[in-house]
This record gives C-alpha cells, sequence and structure tokens, in this order.
C-alpha cells in the first residue's frame, strides 16, 4: 500500500511470523500484510497489489483525512479514460540543444536539423500477457513486432493520474530517472510515449519475478542469501544518492530477480530528485512498514538516509520473515515505528543484528549511511565481509546468485503471480495491442475533475513525456 501527501511539491523454535490482518478504511478492504502468512504462504498478490493514497493530517493520533482510493485498473469510473489532443517530436534533445545554443553562421550552409528519434506508439507491440496491476495502471509483457524482443510495458491512465495533481509530478519524476540512470541493478527503459488516454513506459522485461515472492516461497533467507541481496540494493542505492535520488520506495515487491538471479530495483513513482538546497525534503509518501521515521513526522524534512531505513526494515525481513513494525492500521505502525524498540530474534547473529541497529537508528545523523561516508561505512560492516564491492560493481555476471529462477524462455511468465497472468487479454488487446479501445467519454466531467486551469491543463500536463534511449537508435530498432 502507498501513501501520499505533497507538502512540497529455519530452526525448529523459532515462532512463526505473526498475521497482520488488513488494514481496513470506510468502504474499502486493504491488504498486503507487512509479514508473512503463518502458514507459510505469502499474501497472494491480488491482496498485496491494492493500494491507498491518502492526505494524511497525523499518522499518529488522529484518522486518515481526504482519503483517496486507487482502484484498480478498470474499475475506475466506468473505465472511462481522458481523451487529450497531443503533439509529441521525438527530437533528439542533446542535439536540439547543441543547436540552440548554437549562433546562426553568416553564411555557409545551414545547420542541419536536429535528429528526429523513431515515432513508437503502442501499435508497435503485441501485448502477451498481464504480469502485473497497481492503482494506476497495469504492466504487460510485450513483444516488439518488428525486433521481437520482449519488454515490460507499464501503462498508466491519465484520468487516474488527473485526480491527484501530486501524482502528476510524481509520473513524470519516474520517467525522468529512468531515463537518465544507467545501472546494472537498476531496470533500464526503452520507450516512453503518450496516447490520448494513457501513458507508456517500456521497460526491460525482468523475467525472475519479485524478491517478494521468492521470500515468500523461502520463508526465511539464510545470512548468505540477505547479504548478497542487500549488497547488490546497497550498490543500486549508492548510484541513485550520488545523483541526488531518493528512492523512498524500498520494498521486497520493487525489487526484482533477473532470469540469472541479479536484483534488478524498479518502480520509481515515488523517487524524488532535484532536493532542496540543503539536500532534503518534506513530501510524505512511501510504504509505511518501511517508511522512516523522519517521514511521519508532518512538520519536518528528511534527506537520503531514509533509503538507508528501509534497507534495515528489508533486511530484517529477509532473514525473520516479517517487518519490525507491525499495526492493524496505519497509525499504528507509525506509532510503533516512532516509539518501539525492535525486537531481535536470538537466532540473528552478531553482524546482522548489529547492521541492523546501526540502520533502524532513528536519530538519522546516528544512522549508518548518513553523511558523506555513509555508503563506505556501511560497506565496510563485518555483515558484508564476503562482499569484493569493486569486483561486484564491476563485473557483476561473474557471481552466481544465491537464488537462480526458473525461466525457459523470454516469454516465461511463470515467476509472476498467476492472480494476474492467468487472465485473458480483452481480443481486442490479444489481437492487435491497441490499449486504446474503450469509448471516449468526456472523462474531467465523468471523474469530478477539477476544470483545467492555470495549475492543471490535461493538454499540456504531461508534455515532455517522450523517450527513445539512444541504445535503441543505435542498435537501428524502433
Amino acid at each position: 500500500m502507498m501513501f501520499d501527501m505533497d507538502l512540497e511539491e529455519g530452526a525448529p523454535q523459532r515462532p512463526p511470523p505473526a498475521v497482520q490482518v488488513p488494514i481496513v478504511l470506510p468502504a474499502l478492504a486493504l491488504s498486503r500484510p507487512s509479514s508473512r502468512l503463518a502458514d507459510g504462504r505469502s499474501a497472494s498478490p491480488m491482496q498485496r497489489k491494492h493500494s491507498v493514497t491518502a492526505g494524511v493530517v497525523s499518522m499518529l493520533e488522529r484518522q486518515l483525512d481526504d482519503t483517496h482510493i486507487d482502484s484498480d485498473y478498470e474499475d475506475m469510473a466506468g473505465s472511462v479514460r481522458v481523451e487529450v489532443p497531443i503533439v509529441e517530436e521525438y527530437v533528439n534533445d542533446s542535439a536540439a540543444d547543441g543547436a540552440q545554443g548554437a549562433a546562426p553562421a553568416a553564411s555557409g550552409p545551414a545547420p542541419p536539423e536536429p535528429a528526429r528519434r523513431p515515432r513508437v506508439t503502442v501499435d508497435d507491440f503485441d501485448v502477451l500477457r498481464l504480469i502485473g496491476k497497481g492503482g494506476y495502471g497495469k504492466v504487460y509483457l510485450v513483444q516488439h513486432k518488428e525486433t521481437r524482443r520482449h519488454y515490460a510495458m507499464k501503462v498508466l491512465r491519465k484520468a487516474s493520474i488527473l485526480l491527484q495533481r501530486r501524482q502528476i509530478a510524481f509520473t513524470m519524476t519516474e520517467r525522468s530517472i529512468l531515463s537518465e540512470v544507467q545501472h546494472p541493478f537498476i531496470v533500464k527503459l526503452f520507450y516512453a510515449f503518450q496516447s490520448n488516454s494513457k501513458l507508456y513506459l517500456i521497460m526491460e522485461y525482468v523475467a525472475g519475478g519479485e524478491l517478494f515472492t521468492h521470500m515468500a516461497n523461502e520463508r526465511i533467507f539464510s545470512e548468505d542469501q540477505a547479504t548478497f541481496y542487500a549488497a547488490e540494493l546497497v550498490l543500486a542505492i549508492a548510484h541513485l544518492h550520488r545523483l541526488g535520488i531518493v528512492f523512498r520506495d524500498i520494498k521486497p515487491e520493487n525489487c526484482l530477480l533477473s532470469r540469472t538471479g541479479h536484483l534488478v530495483l524498479t518502480d520509481f513513482g515515488l523517487s524524488k530528485t532535484a532536493l532542496g538546497e540543503d539536500g532534503r525534503t518534506n513530501t510524505f509518501c512511501g510504504t509505511p512498514a518501511y517508511m522512516a521515521p523522519e517521514i511521519l513526522e508532518s512538520s519536518g524534512s528528511y534527506d537520503l538516509s531514509v533509503d538507508w531505513w528501509s534497507l534495515g526494515v528489508l533486511i530484517y525481513e529477509m532473514l525473520t520473515g516479517a517487518v519490525p513494525f507491525k499495526g492493524k492500521a496505519p497509525q499504528q505502525i507509525a506509532k510503533n515505528i516512532a516509539k518501539m524498540k525492535v525486537p531481535y530474534p536470538n537466532y540473528l547473529t552478531p553482524d546482522a543484528k548489529d547492521l541492523i541497529i546501526r540502520l533502524l537508528r532513528k536519530v538519522p545523523a546516528k544512522r549508518i549511511g548518513y553523511g558523506p561516508a555513509g555508503v563506505a561505512n556501511i560497506k565496510k560492516h563485518r555483515f558484508f565481509r564476503r562482499i569484493d564491492w569493486a569486483r561486484l560493481e564491476a563485473d557483476y555476471e561473474c557471481f552466481t546468485p544465491p537464488i537462480v529462477p526458473s525461466v525457459s524462455g523470454d516469454a516465461d511468465v511463470s515467476n509472476f503471480a498467476a492472480e494476474f497472468t492467468g487472465q485473458q487479454l480483452p481480443p481486442s488487446v490479444a489481437a492487435n495491442g491497441s490499449l486504446d479501445v474503450l469509448p471516449a467519454l468526456d472523462a474531467l466531467d465523468a471523474l469530478d475533475v477539477p476544470a483545467p486551469g492555470a495549475e492543471i491543463d490535461p493538454a499540456t500536463a504531461f508534455h515532455g513525456f517522450s523517450f527513445v534511449a539512444n541504445s535503441v537508435i543505435m542498435d537501428g530498432s524502433n
């Protein structure tokens, strides 16, 4: 589950993990329990994929205010869509910038026009399977018709995004980050484009499925397993932090495994770039069980170290099968994060316990990972004593991960939830790949969206969204 409020813009004696009751809000049943189910099964993907967005005045003592439901993709206001005429130029931005910065020559031939990037639409792809759902759209396995390459296509409904004005900024930031960040443990973006009613992100297909699924299957990771995936995540987070990006939603669902078993961080919908001059921000967002205490302080601000807190929660979860802070409602989770001491099972090794304690310091300045030398301090911790950091980052493929998913081919979806992959695609989608098949309606009226004004104009809200990766152009594929 996700909240956001924009203020700125194996031992026999081990007790089984407790069952967390799904959170219930007025007229809404919610879940994604924060711990594994007691019988060893994971929460069903349909149970944990629903999300809620809410404006929260107080997470500690008062009820949620201004509750907004991120409904299922098809169910939102009768599947209406926003219809906005768009004009997108696929222009090589760097070439265009260079042309703008140069003065026109007094004589001689005119300067060359900026290189045009190939025009891409949803009709260039065959839609094969649904592999995931979120509050604002769906993720499909698709195949490019010409190159026959497989990708993951994230489809976002403009109508849903426009309901929450802050979500426009989140969506555009996600596209911007994915187009600029290149790292082996971060998902790659190849195309971004839009239609009159939807936004499309074409990313690499990471066939090994969610880390959440593998954690549920294993119930409890060994320390070697947890160390390996934590190390790859440390490198991904450190890369983002060097670029001034705070991820803000580290959790097992946002960590995928490649077909060879390496971790790939995905879903940058809550990430933040362009922090203030002091390197801080104060947007309230994240998944409650993984949120740092400073985010929960409505009057405070926070910095990049919130990601290291979330890493501590994830390591604890990998090693124990449950998150350290639980509750029957988000307010109770928040109160526990602020005040509760973490219970550490006696089967944790001293090194694991020490690292988690240091990552879960409630005062950010005392938290390992804080400050300029923070990443180096994490890497030097004895929990990671078997990790060759330089080699892992420079030549990660020479390492055999502790879990290698079973993947039979490029179109294998067996590592994703059957609740999604077992769904039949509508005939129109399966036939030609088109996802714009709903009847056109005046969605702004149907959804009670405020009339477009100076603050938000649907025709320009997603200007600049389109993107084609340089690697695609150099490879000669469209």
